[in-house]
C-alpha cells in the first residue's frame, strides 16, 4: 500500500516540476516576445522621427523660398 501512495506522491511531484518548467518557458517566451515588440516600436519611432525631420526641412525650404519671393515683390514696388 505504501508503494502506491509513494508512486502517487512521486507523480504529483513530477507534475509540479513539469508545471514549473512550463511556466518558466512561457515566461521566457513572453519576455522574448515583449523584447521583439519593443524593438519594433523603437524602429517605428525612429522611422517616424526621420520622416518628421524630412518634412520639417521641406517646410523650412518652402518658407525660405516664399520669403524670398515676397522680398522680391516688395523690392519691385
Amino acid at each position: 500500500m505504501w508503494i502506491g501512495s509513494d508512486m502517487a506522491l512521486a507523480r504529483v511531484e513530477m507534475e509540479k516540476r513539469m508545471c514549473l518548467i512550463k511556466a518558466w518557458e512561457d515566461r521566457e517566451s513572453g519576455e522574448q516576445t515583449m523584447s521583439a515588440i519593443v524593438a519594433w516600436q523603437n524602429s517605428k519611432k525612429g522611422d517616424l522621427e526621420a520622416e518628421r525631420t524630412t518634412i520639417e526641412e521641406k517646410l523650412k525650404k518652402q518658407k525660405a523660398e516664399y520669403i524670398e519671393r515676397m522680398k522680391s515683390k516688395l523690392a519691385l514696388i
